[in-house]
Order: structure tokens, then C-alpha cells, then sequence
């Protein structure tokens, strides 16, 4: 039984692990974007 709880634990934080790098990645994405815009708006 803990063998059992301790997968599903895993399984959580992997899933937990990888779900918050995509929307990490997402964000930093978006954040670099707005940047980029935003100096490029300036300089003009």
C-alpha cells in the first residue's frame, strides 16, 4: 500500500514538475516578447 501511495506521489510531483516548466517556459516566452516590443517601440 505505501509502495502504491508513494508511485502516485511521484507520478504528481513529475506531473506538477513538468506542467510548471511549460507554463515557465510559456511565461518567460511572453515576458521576453513584451520586452522586446517595448524597446523596439522606444528606439523609434
Amino acid at each position: 500500500m505505501a509502495k502504491c501511495f508513494e508511485a502516485v506521489r511521484g507520478g504528481i510531483r513529475t506531473y506538477a514538475w513538468t506542467s510548471a516548466r511549460s507554463h515557465a517556459h510559456h511565461l518567460i516566452h511572453y515576458a521576453t516578447a513584451s520586452v522586446l516590443r517595448i524597446a523596439t517601440d522606444m528606439r523609434r
